[in-house]
């Protein structure tokens, strides 16, 4: 876990203190996991959390474990952040699957071929403005629970 990934669940434990819901680990049947967070309560959802920083272009979201949340039958989210902990890409489930069947997450090679490769640009074109602050991305996160 990276300390960008560290600092933004922390941020969600903090924020769930005032706004009602609780964070904790995913703990997946199917296999181990360290980027997915349970959020209960005012908020229920699960979230993957992939982050790009210093030489990394693109996000690997790997394709197994977008499968599992699909067969879980609960909201999730996938957030893509990128050099900071409050710099990012809030994602639902349905722009999950939107982009994968457009064909705009490309599938990696060889040892990566589980992952889609997502880059900031073209592979996000649905979603121009992401959010720049913890606040905005609970504020997306809000919007696109309820709607």
């Amino acid at each position: 876990m990276t300390s960008i990934q560290k600092e933004f669940e922390l941020m969600l434990e903090e924020a769930g203190k005032q706004k009602g819901f609780r964070c904790k680990k995913y703990i997946s049947p199917i296999r181990t996991t360290h980027n997915i967070v349970e959020l209960s309560g005012q908020i229920d959802c699960l979230i993957y959390i992939h982050v790009i920083s210093g030489e990394q272009h693109r996000w690997g979201v790997t394709k197994t474990r977008i499968e599992e949340l699909e067969n879980l039958h609960k909201k999730w989210f996938v957030v893509l952040l990128h050099g900071t902990h409050e710099n990012g890409y809030l994602l639902s489930d349905g722009d999950v699957k939107r982009y994968i069947s457009e064909n705009l997450w490309p599938l990696g090679r060889g040892r990566n071929k589980n992952e889609y490769k997502v880059q900031p640009g073209k592979t996000l074109k649905y979603h121009k403005q992401p959010f720049e602050t913890f606040g905005e991305f609970l504020r997306f996160l809000d919007t696109k629970e309820y709607s």
